[in-house]
């Protein structure tokens, strides 16, 4: 989708920014920590709770 917004380059120069690889790698990786701090907690609280019993492993 960025891809698509840097050939609105006629239209403001601020969307230039997205032909550069080192901007969209930067971008994808403050949305992934976004999505891991916003998913995170939930998704191990919800796996704690469909564990319901004992290690799957004992000795």
């Amino acid at each position: 989708m960025l891809f698509y917004l840097s050939h609105m380059t006629y239209y403001a120069s601020f969307f230039n920014l997205f032909r550069y690889l080192t901007f969209r790698s930067i971008g994808a990786l403050m949305s992934s920590f976004f999505i891991v701090f916003l998913v995170g907690k939930p998704f191990i609280r919800w796996m704690k709770n469909m564990q319901k019993g004992g290690a799957a492993y004992s000795s």
